[in-house]
């Protein structure tokens, strides 16, 4: 008997891999389906230094699939550490809070 046949691969070119940062791969499996008040949560316990010890991490590096909520989260991951911008979160958190009761109202 002869040895088993072997896949061929013909590369033409250079061969290219790419390094990406952990939150593309996270942003290309799924997106949050996080509420209008879960993100004024978010926002709310990091201004007031209470949120768990992961809790920032999670909410600036995981996209959100609602854009309005996804454009707050962007916009909040600018203006956090390690320099953060107190008054822009408290910004972004009355814009969140806005359509919390704006979704609360058409429910």
């Amino acid at each position: 008997m002869g040895e088993p046949s072997q896949p061929k691969l013909k590369v033409e070119g250079p061969l290219r891999v790419e390094r990406r940062p952990w939150a593309w791969h996270v942003s290309r499996m799924s997106k949050a389906r996080r509420t209008a008040a879960e993100v004024a949560k978010y926002l709310r316990d990091f201004i007031d230094g209470v949120g768990g010890d992961w809790d920032w991490d999670d909410f600036e590096s995981v996209p959100i699939a609602d854009a309005a909520l996804d454009d707050i989260r962007r916009r909040a991951a600018e203006a956090a550490p390690p320099n953060p911008d107190m008054q822009r979160l408290r910004q972004l958190l009355a814009e969140a809070e806005a359509l919390a009761v704006g979704s609360d109202r058409g429910a």
